[in-house]
């Protein structure tokens, strides 16, 4: 179709594109044992693929193209592969960063015009959304107090903690979710792509509370370390995965039952999959023993 494209502004052919990266989608339906994906708004509904919409020219689709995969080869698909060292970074990936925080603030303003804001972070929101862009566009150097914050997770072993969901690491390995949040006074994009969580900061007080975790201009590392994050943060964390098990809880009878009749007609590659590792996380978290196979014959 053709329209104005809402990175470069010029009227040209416009291709249909990802808000999330496509990548993300193909590692989950690739290692789900079913191959589909269901999501929030629609838990009944299988899908095949992540919300795409027609935003931009293929030129600047093409330039998020070559950032996304950076992230892939370098980050993305060796961690998920079981890779825990530290993986280092050029500029891409800032850039890689603000282009995902760009998409999904675009999509809140289009979608609710982000009415869970005061007027005053309206304002923030829409100054942040073109100040990200001016930087994509290679108009500015940097962007600016709009920082770019990137949280890689693994499984949970243990924890000391009283809030932490039953799904906790279900949630980690195998969702993708996204947010625009916003308190009295902060304000941020949250992006989590399977086990990388993006903070796009739209109104920051308290930069010290978040340590470690950084996106710098020219060069990093991704990988192990110890991060210092919002006591906040960690509630509003674990309150995403709690929404994730009241998702669960909405799918019908008939979809379940599609579901385990999936499974059961890949029973002999269920087992290895990465589904089945996150829920064998979550029951050994809680204590509890996975049924082994002659169980289930029984």
């Amino acid at each position: 179709m053709n329209g104005t494209c809402l990175l470069c502004d010029e009227k040209k052919e416009l291709r249909e594109g990802h808000v999330i990266p496509s990548f993300v989608y193909k590692w989950i339906k690739g290692t789900s044992g079913c191959g589909y994906l269901r999501f929030g708004e629609t838990p009944n509904k299988r899908v095949q693929d992540g919300l795409k919409y027609y935003w931009l020219c293929d030129d600047c689709e093409g330039i998020f193209s070559n950032w996304e995969r950076e992230f892939a080869n370098n980050i993305f698909y060796p961690t998920v592969n079981g890779d825990v060292s530290k993986k280092r970074y050029a500029d891409w990936l800032l850039k890689f960063c603000v282009s995902v925080s760009w998409r999904v603030l675009t999509l809140y303003l289009q979608e609710s015009n982000l009415e869970n804001f005061s007027n005053e972070l309206k304002e923030k929101a829409n100054r942040t959304h073109q100040v990200w862009k001016e930087f994509l566009l290679g108009k500015r150097p940097h962007p600016d107090t709009h920082e770019q914050h990137l949280l890689p997770f693994d499984v949970i072993d243990n924890h000391t903690l009283d809030n932490v969901p039953e799904n906790i690491n279900r949630y980690i390995l195998r969702s993708v979710d996204t947010d625009a949040v916003a308190g009295e006074r902060m304000a941020f994009i949250y992006s989590k792509l399977e086990r990388f969580i993006i903070i796009g900061f739209i109104e920051m007080p308290n930069p010290r509370n978040w340590d470690g975790t950084k996106v710098h201009i020219n060069h990093g590392s991704v990988g192990p370390n110890n991060y210092t994050l919002p006591v906040e943060f960690s509630d509003y964390f674990m309150g995403q995965a709690s929404k994730a098990i009241e998702v669960q809880k909405k799918i019908s009878n008939k979809q379940n039952m599609i579901i385990e009749k999936t499974f059961l007609k890949n029973i002999d590659t269920l087992a290895a999959t990465e589904t089945i590792r996150a829920l064998s996380e979550d029951m050994r978290l809680a204590g509890k023993v996975m049924p082994s196979e002659s169980d289930a014959d029984e």
